[in-house]
């Protein structure tokens, strides 16, 4: 195979693995961000839950509950 040709086909393989390894790297940030707006609704539907569920609650057990979370 003449010099040209193998330097070629060099030059192509990096040029797939470093574009490769890029789009990896920014799948990774994407699958980051993800997870970081799942835990944050997830956060979010966890403290409506909660307010929804002490406001149902009459005044007396509701001290008790919010008493008992602060132990």
């Amino acid at each position: 195979m003449p010099m040209e040709q193998s330097s070629c086909k060099e030059s192509i393989e990096t040029n797939r693995v470093q574009i490769r390894g890029a789009l990896e790297y920014e799948m990774g940030d994407a699958h980051m961000a993800i997870q970081a707006r799942l835990n944050q609704a997830l956060h979010k539907l966890s403290h409506s839950l909660r307010y929804m569920l002490l406001s149902s609650l009459r005044p007396g057990v509701r001290d008790q509950f919010i008493g008992g979370l602060s132990d």
